[in-house]
């Protein structure tokens, strides 16, 4: 699709073809059938902080093409979408007591 006529309901479009896709591979990992459950053996779905991920990129493309003047609206910035996790990368608390322990030791050497 050209980004000129890429609107709001085509953004939404997608995200309602990826729940969709989410709904149908849940149905198949519950399903009886083994053959039905190997096809879907190794995907996951797409959660909504992915989903949020996807729109952010979305949207930054469409910043620079609206600067650019090659559209006129950023759909993606308009379009409707639930919330999502938006937490970044946390260390465990294991490996943050080693982080922490490291640091002090660095602290106390004076280094």
């Amino acid at each position: 699709m050209r980004m000129d006529r890429l609107f709001v309901p085509a953004v939404e479009q997608v995200f309602t073809e990826i729940d969709r896709k989410n709904e149908e591979l849940l149905a198949a990992r519950a399903f009886d059938d083994r053959e039905v459950r190997a096809s879907v053996r190794g995907r996951r779905p797409t959660g909504p902080g992915t989903e949020q991920r996807i729109r952010a990129t979305l949207r930054t493309v469409l910043a620079s093409a609206q600067r650019e003047l090659v559209v006129t609206c950023n759909a993606a910035e308009l379009a409707k979408l639930g919330s999502g996790s938006m937490r970044g990368w946390q260390p465990s608390g294991r490996l943050r007591v080693g982080v922490d322990r490291q640091w002090a030791d660095l602290h106390r050497s004076g280094r």
